[in-house]
C-alpha cells in the first residue's frame, strides 16, 4: 500500500512541478509582452489620413487596409486589432504605426500585422541564427573543396 501511495505522490509532483513551470513561462510572457506592447489602447476614434502619393500600390485597386471617411472620398488609417501568429496575443497595430509601414517603408498595400513586438524580435533573432549557421556551413564546405582540390 506505502509503495502505490508514494508512486502516486512522485508522479503528482512531477505533475505538479510541470503546472508550475508552465505557469511561471505564462506569467513570464504576459510581463515581456506588457513591457514590449506598452502602448495606447485600441482607439477606434483616432484617424490618421493616408498620403496616396506615397503609399505602394502595387497592381491594386481597392486597398483593403484604409477605410472611406467622408463623403469627399478622404482615406484614413484606423486602429485594428489582431491576434498575433505565434503566440496568440491579442494586440492592436494603431494607425500611426500603419502609416509608417505604409508610407515610409512602402510596405506593400495588401500586409497586414501577423506578429506581436516581442515574438517579432524573436523571429528576428531565429532568422539571424539560421543565416550564421548557413553561412558558415558555407564556409566550412568551400574551405573542404578549396582543400580537395590543391
Amino acid at each position: 500500500m506505502r509503495i502505490f501511495i508514494s508512486a502516486v505522490l512522485k508522479v503528482k509532483g512531477k505533475v505538479m512541478k510541470t503546472q508550475v513551470r508552465q505557469s511561471a513561462r505564462k506569467k513570464r510572457q504576459i510581463a515581456w509582452h506588457k513591457i514590449l506592447d506598452a502602448r495606447r489602447p485600441f482607439d477606434p476614434s483616432v484617424r490618421v489620413p493616408v498620403n496616396w502619393r506615397l503609399v505602394n500600390l502595387g497592381n491594386s485597386y481597392s486597398p483593403s487596409f484604409a477605410r472611406l471617411a467622408n463623403e469627399n472620398g478622404i482615406y484614413y488609417y484606423a486602429d485594428k486589432i489582431f491576434y498575433c501568429r505565434d503566440c496568440g496575443w491579442k494586440c492592436v497595430w494603431t494607425a500611426e504605426n500603419q502609416k509608417w509601414w505604409y508610407e515610409v517603408m512602402r510596405g506593400f498595400i495588401e500586409t497586414t500585422a501577423i506578429r506581436c513586438r516581442a515574438c517579432r524580435i524573436k523571429e528576428r533573432e531565429r532568422k539571424a541564427q539560421a543565416r550564421r549557421v548557413s553561412e558558415e556551413g558555407r564556409r566550412r564546405k568551400l574551405a573542404r573543396l578549396a582543400g580537395v582540390a590543391e
